[in-house]
């Protein structure tokens, strides 16, 4: 770690405790819910429809979040939404029918929607260009971490769902806790603008694309992956660790493509990983249901090369802008398609599992397979360009 890095992670440190704490209560909650949507009965669509409640809110949250900024400060902002994500854990507990539990999904969603918007920027405005790929890759690490223990939590066995709310309450609570560090210091002076849809002619299409399908990806991952697992007849530590499997994936590739991804044609790397989890999932989807091993495997392999190609698209993205102001649209923009991905996600891969439990694999694959024809086609039409651009000189 060079001395910038070090620098920029010192003033920055207890943001990713925050982050990570909250990710802890986040990564739970969304697993409970989806998990208590299959033991109580309710089919894939009703599950699909819940989860997908979230990603709506989630939408929702990326506009309005720059708004609330510019008026509370990132710091008042990050605690604002933080509250609400408490109260609506310990509604959830509270809550029986799925109509209640999507309208606070909605809720959810929200909140957590402009807490990414408040760190993203956050991590963006105190990072400098030697930085910020370390810090992002950080960030995403934390995500990563905070969603896999919160998971593994599931694993504890306790026998009253509620409990595992309080549990949410408490990680989400001591985030609280370390954003009142003396060494927070929030960005001063920024003047965030309202997110306008005409930010995304700004963006690569290539970065468009991998932000949405791969936001399909981790939509029907994070919020079906429990029911896929519960169907299959697995018990709830197993739920618990095929889950996990999928994040810890992503945390042990993350740093080594994100330092590959920095030294080779990022796409050329990102239609490698698409094809490699296209592969996978095809095999996903011809295993039978009880083969937890092989299923396991699956899972740490499609998180490793899939998770990460969101970060790629990301930091594609912000190497083709210039200005503080563009590379905040930016971070809205790519959260907003990145959003709307994850929230068709886990209501098509319901419909899909509804004609058989293989369903879930069965959008995965389409998912990266309609990612990788893209990206390829784009380097075939960017080797064109070449092509004429240099007859003509």
């Amino acid at each position: 770690m060079d001395v910038v890095c070090h620098r920029d992670l010192k003033k920055t440190w207890p943001v990713f405790l925050a982050s990570l704490l909250l990710f802890v209560g986040s990564g739970l909650l969304e697993t409970v819910v989806s998990y208590r949507t299959s033991v109580t009965g309710y089919d894939s669509r009703t599950a699909g429809i819940v989860m997908t409640s979230f990603y709506v809110g989630f939408l929702f949250g990326t506009f309005l979040a720059p708004r609330l900024i510019s008026q509370l400060r990132h710091d008042w902002t990050f605690r604002f939404y933080a509250v609400a994500v408490m109260l609506t854990a310990w509604l959830l507990g509270q809550s029986a029918s799925p109509v209640e539990w999507s309208i606070l999904q909605v809720l959810n969603g929200l909140s957590m929607g402009g807490i990414y918007v408040v760190i993203e920027s956050w991590l963006n405005l105190q990072s400098r260009r030697r930085s910020r790929g370390f810090l992002f890759a950080l960030y995403m690490m934390c995500w990563y971490a905070g969603l896999a223990m919160g998971q593994v939590s599931l694993s504890v066995g306790l026998e009253d769902l509620a409990g595992y709310f309080r549990i949410v309450c408490v990680a989400v609570g001591l985030s609280l806790v370390s954003l009142s560090h003396p060494l927070v210091r929030p960005p001063k002076g920024v003047i965030l603008r309202p997110f306008r849809l005409s930010d995304l002619a700004e963006i690569r299409t290539t970065s468009l694309s991998g932000s949405f399908l791969i936001g399909v990806s981790i939509g029907c991952i994070c919020g079906m992956a429990p029911v896929f697992a519960h169907t299959a007849g697995f018990s709830i530590q197993q739920v618990a660790y095929f889950c996990v499997a999928f994040i810890f994936g992503a945390a042990v590739f993350q740093f080594p493509l994100s330092w590959l991804g920095d030294r080779v044609e990022r796409t050329r790397l990102k239609l490698f990983l698409a094809l490699s989890c296209a592969m996978i999932c095809l095999g996903g989807y011809w295993l039978p249901d009880g083969s937890f091993l092989p299923l396991l495997a699956g899972a740490f392999l499609i998180g490793g090369f899939s998770f990460p190609v969101y970060s790629l698209s990301v930091t594609d993205a912000y190497d083709n802008l210039k200005t503080t102001g563009a590379a905040l649209s930016a971070s809205a923009a790519l959260l907003l398609v990145n959003g709307l991905g994850s929230a068709v996600g886990p209501f098509w891969c319901g419909l899909l599992m509804e004609h058989g439990n293989n369903g879930f694999f069965l959008l995965l694959l389409l998912a990266h397979l309609i990612l990788a024809i893209h990206l390829a086609s784009q380097i075939v039409f960017s080797k064109r360009n070449a092509i004429f651009r240099a007859a003509r000189n």
